[in-house]
């Protein structure tokens, strides 16, 4: 049995006018959120790249590379788009971004299977 897809919204596109940045600030997928320096500009090149291909349907963040079932832009507002992808996908994506410099998650439930370095992490 497939697993249910994981919505992950981004936060990519400008607060004024709603147009993609081309970088990614901020994702939160079921409950957790990670967001790099709050100081940073929304285009800043210290923020990971961020791109969609349409065929096949592909998220492309920094350097990881995760298909993803769906994708649509405005999701909640402008300045936030969401794309569906496994849950094995959205672990994945977390750890990549959280390794880096200046990310930290900043929100999670106590009980996640999406985090499971923040336990090793902190001990």
């Amino acid at each position: 049995m497939a697993e249910d897809p994981v919505i992950v919204s981004l936060c990519c596109n400008y607060g004024g006018n709603g147009m993609a940045t081309g970088r990614v600030q901020r994702i939160e997928a079921d409950g957790v959120t990670a967001e790099f320096d709050a100081f940073e500009p929304e285009d800043s090149p210290a923020l990971p790249k961020c791109s969609i291909l349409t065929n096949p349907l592909t998220l492309f963040i920094g350097h990881v590379r995760i298909p993803i079932s769906g994708h649509q832009n405005w999701y909640g507002n402008w300045c936030w788009d969401a794309v569906w992808m496994a849950r094995k996908d959205a672990r994945r994506l977390l750890a990549y971004l959280i390794g880096k410099r200046g990310w930290d998650v900043t929100e999670y439930p106590v009980e996640t299977d999406l985090l499971p370095l923040l336990d090793s992490k902190s001990k």
